[in-house]
């Protein structure tokens, strides 16, 4: 491992390489497990062939995960190496099989210890999640297409509500990742962790779960040619990985991101040039795709309290940056619109609204109208709060987006809800009914934040337990893995909520 610093994207077939009794439960590799494998350089993996994938996940998920898709640069090799790399991938997934059982699972990383069979059985029996159930849902096949009509998303001549999850592993390109890496915090850990996480299995699990789309973070500084984080073959081996979750049958969400986890140092928290540049690169690659959707900009950071805010959110201007930088020029939301059409790309796109003052997420309260020459637009906010009592929470979300969603469609791109933030003392009655009532009422899909970030959905990783409501507590600052959401949305959107 790590000695093919450019290998490709390969698909070894190795249903006669490994002979299944050597599979064997609570598994380790020791001798692959120090490995690190990286999106663009320092290790090599294989994506194993499908006969195998259910074994290997079922008795090994720890080898499964590590040679589960390979994503380096094409050009950083030669087609002559293929035999050898071969040969090379075969042997390597047979020691990562053969070391099963030798060693003790590997640390969460959370400073939890790992659940015990035992608490695993509890937890699945207690939401019925599996990662690899036998006939995970096929929700929007490769050749359907999402589309606007009137205030819903439609899939051909059905309404489309969104059961989506963010994915953060594939915002960075090798120059982002070592931006990241050099920051404090346990950012780089889970963003390189997430970034190795993504592949086949991972999309199964999440259709087991439910998930109908993806949400998946490009990062910006990483597309934009300007940027000293761009890098050449970032934007290929993305779109190679939205199209192999469009063939899994998830719809997608491509959003532009410009946070801290992109890698960005000096983020303006608003769209700039550097943000229309970006789908300059993008858009040709991913244009009129069948059920990929673009939204503009993540979580732009104007408040409504800024004089002219809607003003500024529509044409562009001078806003306050992050953190008290300053002012930065942000350019609209209608040059972002005009510059995805611009590409030919007749996708839907998707804008964000104004960040509410407070824990009360974003608004789309007084939007101004945007053009669209196709007509073909949709709105998003995030993290609405549900920890209030439901009598003073729910005039807070019509006012904030459930009035818009009766004329536009409306869509929750991002929510989470764990014991340490977005969280109060009603909680736990609120959220179920937030999720369970308030929103199919109004007809607005959710996006959970995030398929591989650990303590969101998933305590871990996507292998489960999810995490719970059960004795939930709020307790700001001081998070506890096991307590949040996703129990509530596996059983939402496995119900059609």
């Amino acid at each position: 491992m790590g000695i093919f610093p450019g290998a490709a994207r390969l698909v070894v077939d190795v249903r006669q390489t490994v002979p299944t009794p050597l599979a064997r439960p609570g598994c380790r590799s020791p001798a692959l497990s120090p490995a690190a494998p990286r999106r663009y350089g320092g290790a090599w993996r294989v994506e194993v062939a499908e006969p195998l994938t259910p074994l290997i996940t079922r008795f090994c998920p720890a080898a499964h995960d590590l040679l589960t898709e390979s994503r380096y640069p094409a050009e950083l090799m030669r087609r002559k190496n293929n035999r050898v790399l071969l040969a090379l991938g075969s042997i390597t997934l047979a020691i990562a099989t053969l070391g099963c059982g030798r060693t003790t699972p590997a640390s969460t990383g959370s400073g939890a210890r790992p659940a015990t069979p035992q608490q695993a059985g509890t937890a699945v029996a207690r939401s019925g999640y599996s990662s690899t159930c036998a006939h995970p849902p096929v929700p929007l096949p490769s050749g359907e297409n999402v589309t606007v009509s009137g205030h819903q998303l439609m899939a051909g001549d059905r309404p489309f509500v969104v059961h989506g999850a963010i994915i953060e592993g594939l915002q960075d390109s090798p120059a982002a990742l070592a931006a990241l890496q050099r920051q404090k915090g346990t950012a780089y850990a889970n963003v390189e962790a997430a970034q190795r996480a993504f592949g086949s299995a991972e999309l199964k699990a999440l259709r087991c779960m439910g998930v109908n789309t993806l949400r998946i973070h490009v990062g910006q500084p990483s597309a934009d040619p300007e940027s000293a984080l761009y890098f050449k073959s970032y934007l290929e081996h993305f779109v190679t990985d939205v199209r192999l979750a469009r063939a899994q049958g998830l719809a997608v969400i491509v959003d532009m991101n410009d946070e801290r986890h992109s890698g960005e140092t000096h983020q303006a928290g608003n769209p700039t040039m550097a943000t229309v540049r970006a789908w300059q690169a993008v858009v040709p690659m991913l244009a009129n795709v069948p059920g990929v959707m673009f939204e503009a900009f993540n979580e732009p950071l104007l408040e409504p309290s800024v004089p002219g805010a809607w003003r500024i959110w529509l044409n562009g201007g001078l806003a306050p940056g992050p953190h008290s930088q300053g002012l930065f020029q942000t350019v609209g939301v209608q040059q972002l619109v005009d510059t995805i059409r611009a590409g030919g790309a007749r996708n839907p796109i998707i804008l964000m609204g104004l960040l509410h003052a407070g824990n009360e997420g974003w608004t789309l309260a007084g939007m101004p109208p945007v053009a669209d020459p196709i007509h073909q637009l949709a709105f998003a906010i995030h993290f609405p709060f549900t920890g209030g009592p439901i009598s003073k929470d729910e005039p807070k979300w019509n006012r904030a987006f459930g009035d818009a969603a009766q004329s536009v469609p409306v869509l929750v791109t991002a929510f989470n809800v764990n014991s340490s933030v977005h969280c109060g003392p009603d909680t736990a009655t609120t959220l179920p009914w937030f999720v369970d009532n308030y929103l199919p009422a109004h007809g607005v899909g959710l996006v959970a934040w995030a398929a591989d970030w650990p303590g969101t959905i998933f305590q871990r990783t996507y292998t489960g337990p999810l995490t719970t409501l059960s004795h939930f507590t709020c307790q700001k600052g001081s998070q506890d893995h096991r307590l949040g959401d996703g129990e509530l949305l596996y059983n939402d959107f496995t119900t059609g909520g």
